[in-house]
């Protein structure tokens, strides 16, 4: 994976990477895919409407069908006011990136049980565990006894954290 700069760097993309990491790691997926809907509704704008088209104007384009009044969007979009074609362009390809390997990409099956377990009060190795006994050993075979041990200890603290 690599740094946002990797695919365009400048001024605006050095205070955008200052504020939200070399790899926009400080973005969730839906913020994420949200700068690629104003960064495409920008380029469509620009080829359709001309130069005069701004990153202003794709934003409410954009808002008035598919975003949501996001602080960091706004924040990225402020960041962006003057964006050029060329810095567009090597934004979506960082951000693609980003939705296929990296920070954003989607959480396979494991890791999403993984956080679930986390968040009701499971440790991280214990929740890790589980996850794959539940997502993956059990849809191939029968628990072994140390298997079955590990999810009765989900389980245990699972239930005291909702009780």
């Amino acid at each position: 994976m690599h740094p946002v700069t990797y695919f365009i760097e400048d001024s605006t993309i050095n205070l955008l990477t200052q504020r939200f990491g070399c790899y926009l790691e400080q973005l969730d997926r839906s913020q994420i895919i949200q700068v690629r809907v104003l960064l495409t509704n920008f380029l469509m704008g620009q080829e359709m409407m001309g130069e005069h088209y701004t990153i202003c104007d794709a934003w409410q384009d954009s808002s008035l069908h598919l975003l949501v009044q996001d602080e960091a969007v706004v924040e990225v979009a402020d960041i962006l006011d003057g964006l050029t074609i060329a810095q567009a362009e090597g934004l979506l390809s960082a951000f693609q990136e980003q939705c296929t390997v990296g920070n954003a990409r989607l959480k396979t099956s494991v890791e999403t049980t993984t956080d679930d377990l986390i968040k009701h009060g499971v440790p991280h190795e214990l929740a890790r565990a589980g996850a794959i006994i539940l997502r993956e050993v059990d849809g191939q075979r029968s628990r072994t006894p140390e298997e079955q041990e590990i999810i009765n200890q989900v389980f245990q603290l699972t239930t005291k954290e909702a009780a």
